[in-house]
């Protein structure tokens, strides 16, 4: 930790109470989305059904599924298969503890400055979305929008953006079902975390839904260094970015060996470098 201007240090603080209390809140939420999808009993998918069918199937787990995406024990992931979640789905569940242990050994490094709540922010985000989205193209749930073949998400949070600033602007208040009331508790929570931007989240939240998180590796990117190099930062943050970002592939050292390729100059600290740098700096 580096030292701090009052003012920061007093924002910090406030940062590492919030958290905190987001791990607590997470861990809670979990407990009790476990206790559904373990205890109660969902229509199997309709293998030969209508997307309407389809649809009712996802909307069994829109209330509690994205709470368990940082808690993949056995029975949860054995549940899910047994309902037919993917590999493409399933890979994107990765335990909190593995990512507050990262976030935790990051904070102990002497001359790097952070807000763990934006790390933690940032990493649990990505993780929901792209396990959403891939549980969505699992299922078949696309459709033909704006001209191209585009996942529901994409399309639902299209319209509903546009059906909340004209609730908004006529000062009402329409009735939701559980799959609205969620997606729209979803939105009023990244407008607050957000700082009430209405437009920036509106925009993350178009981006996002087709699957770019690319957002998010802007607050990763956002730390302080002092006494040290920046690569060296890039370095130290390889093993978190192996551990979340599963669309790129981040090789071990054996890996790298095997590859025999002299992109890198065979030299395995450069590849983590350049690796964790093309990622963060992608838009």
């Amino acid at each position: 930790m580096i030292e701090l201007p009052e003012d920061i240090k007093i924002q910090y603080e406030k940062d590492v109470e919030m958290y905190f209390a987001e791990i607590e809140k997470l861990k809670r939420k979990s407990i009790s989305a476990r206790g559904i999808l373990l205890t109660e009993q969902f229509d199997p998918f309709p293998n030969n059904g209508s997307q309407d069918d389809r649809m009712n199937f996802v909307v069994q787990f829109m209330p509690f599924i994205l709470d368990l995406t940082l808690f993949p024990d056995d029975e949860v992931i054995q549940k899910l298969k047994d309902y037919r979640f993917a590999s493409p789905t399933l890979k994107w569940m990765v335990n909190l503890d593995d990512i507050t242990e990262e976030i935790n050994r990051l904070s102990s490094i002497e001359g790097l400055f952070f807000m763990p709540f934006s790390f933690l922010f940032a990493i649990q985000n990505h993780l929901f979305l792209k396990f959403f989205i891939n549980f969505l193209e699992d299922f078949e749930l696309s459709t033909f929008y704006n001209n191209q073949d585009t996942n529901i998400l994409f399309v639902d949070l299209d319209k509903r953006i546009r059906r909340r600033v004209y609730n908004k602007k006529m000062h009402q208040t329409p009735k939701m079902d559980a799959f609205e009331k969620r997606m729209n508790e979803i939105i009023d929570e990244l407008e607050t975390e957000t700082s009430d931007d209405i437009e920036f989240s509106n925009k993350y939240l178009r981006q996002t839904s087709k699957g770019n998180t690319s957002l998010f590796y802007s607050l990763i990117d956002m730390f302080h260094v002092q006494g040290q190099s920046k690569n060296k930062i890039y370095l130290e943050l390889f093993p978190l970015l192996k551990l979340i970002m599963k669309d790129d592939e981040l090789l071990s050292f054996e890996q790298f060996i095997s590859t025999k390729d002299d992109k890198y100059d065979a030299n395995y600290t450069n590849y983590q470098i350049r690796r964790v740098k093309k990622i963060l700096q992608k838009k």
